[in-house]
Parts: C-alpha cells; structure tokens; sequence
C-alpha cells in the first residue's frame, strides 16, 4: 500500500487510472496510458516518496494511424470541355482502424487533361466532420479523358472523367483544292474538311452540305450532298468536273450550328479544267451516211 504517482512528461495522452496509484501484497503498481492524438515518444516517470530510485522512467512510441480515402461521389463523369462537372468529386477518409478520419488534409490535384478543382491546379482541403472532402471539377478544354488525384501521405484515388467536345464552331478545308482536274472526270483525290469547337476539338456527326454551283459537274451523280463529319471531324466528296473546256467549275461548302453558318463558311472552290478551245484553229467535219 505504497503511493505511487505515475506522470507523462511527455506526450499528450492521459493516465486511465487516478494517481497516486497504491502497490500491492507483491510490492507491484501500475498504470495505463492512452496516447493522444500526436505521433511520438512518450514518457512517464513513475515516482514514490520512500523509493531509493525513484524516478523510474517509461517510453513508448505512438505511431500515427494511416489516413485511407475512398471515393463517395463524383467519379466517371461526363462533361462538355470547359465547364464544371454536374457532381463534385468527393471522398470520405478512415483511419487504418476504420475510424474516421476528421480534420485530415486530402490534396486534390489534376493529373491528366488539365482543367481546375476549385479554380486551382492543386488543392488541399481538411476532412468535416464525417470524414468527407469535396471539390468541384472545372474540365479542360481538350476533348479526352480527364484524371483527378485524391490522396494522402498514405493513399491515393484517381478520379476520371470524359470531357466532350463543344458546340461546331468552325470548318476548315484540309485537302482538294490543289490539283488539276480533266473535264467529264472525276478529280483523283477527294475535297476534305474539318469541323472544330471553339477549342479546336474535333466535332463528329455534324452535317456539312456540299453543292457544285457552276460548270455542271456532279458529286458522284448528285448536284448537291450532305455528309456526317466523322470521328476525326471530317467530311469529304469526289467531285466530277463538267465536260467542257473552258467552262469554271464551282463547288460550295456550307455548314450551320442552331441556324447561324460556321466560321469560315460558306467555301467557295473554283476548278479551271483548261482553256476553251481556239475558234480559229478549229475545224468542223461533216460526213453523211
């Protein structure tokens, strides 16, 4: 029954037993002590009045317990390139024992496809109160997939999305105008165009209208001809020149989005096949049956 009073000198936890704590029939004390929440040593000195070698000293390590996010909400989204996405990327945070992880950083950071997280390349917010961080994702402007990074010193999550491309905005002629064509034949390479967003994404299945309006060729049998853009934005026709030296040949593009023409429309190509034949250097022979 000899007081012993047990101290923490170092270290933030508490003692579980009330001090002084008295010894037993076999001359023993004890008590426990619950670490606090910082990682470290502690020490506590177990201390007696009538002891010779009083102190005695106690250490021992508190670990810090890993922090793990998982994904809540938020995750494989799809957009429109340079806008924010309908639901923030949110996670919620435990600690290796499967408690929850509150006031506990979690940086996000774009990763892949560029864009914003709260208007910041890289952003870390703390856990509330049930553990859970959120962010909103503003999209990049390239069409693709997208990857946020949610992660602590001990664990990462990645976030993706599919960014896709804006409203038509414009057409570009890529190929055709550059190259002779004889009369009543069909030019050898096709005339290709392009239609992009604002961003210069490449906008599929988008209806670009070809029309010849001169010199009395065909699109392959037609006079006019809408064709859907691809997956690569593009649209192309074979045009067939008129039969006739001398005589320009004409072909228009046009394309529209809600009613107003694309930027850089309507294209106007024109095809000279040769010069008309000389009057004078001409001959006409008849011959009867």
């Amino acid at each position: 029954n000899v007081e012993v009073n047990f101290v923490i000198i170092r270290g933030n936890g508490h003692l579980l037993e009330n001090q002084p704590v008295l010894s037993d029939a076999s001359g023993l004390a004890s008590s426990h002590l619950v670490f606090g929440t910082e990682a470290g040593e502690y020490t506590v000195e177990a201390r007696c009045a009538v002891a010779n070698n009083s102190p005695v000293t106690f250490t021992a390590k508190a670990e810090s317990l890993k922090v793990f996010p998982s994904k809540i909400d938020g995750d494989n989204q799809h957009g429109t390139v340079g806008t924010a996405l309908a639901k923030n990327l949110t996670v919620q945070a435990t600690f290796s024992d499967g408690s929850l992880a509150t006031d506990s950083p979690i940086n996000f950071k774009v990763i892949k496809g560029g864009g914003t997280v709260n208007g910041e390349d890289s952003l870390t917010v703390n856990t509330d109160e049930n553990g859970r961080a959120a962010v909103s994702w503003t999209l990049g402007t390239t069409s693709g997939e997208g990857q946020v990074r949610a992660a602590t010193a001990d664990s990462t999550v990645i976030f993706t999305s599919y960014a896709e491309h804006d409203d038509p905005d414009s057409l570009n002629l890529l190929s055709g105008a550059n190259q002779s064509c004889a009369p009543a034949l069909e030019c050898a390479d096709p005339f290709i165009v392009k239609v992009t967003d604002q961003f210069g994404n490449t906008v599929a299945d988008h209806d670009v209208v070809f029309r010849v309006t001169a010199g009395g060729g065909n699109l392959r049998g037609e006079e006019q001809r809408s064709v859907s853009t691809d997956s690569l934005g593009r649209a192309l026709v074979y045009w067939t020149m008129g039969d006739y030296l001398g005589v320009q040949n004409q072909l228009e593009i046009s394309s529209a989005f809600n009613g107003n023409s694309l930027i850089g429309l309507p294209i106007n190509i024109s095809m000279d096949v040769g010069p008309a034949p000389d009057a004078d250097a001409s001959t006409i022979t008849a011959s009867t049956p």
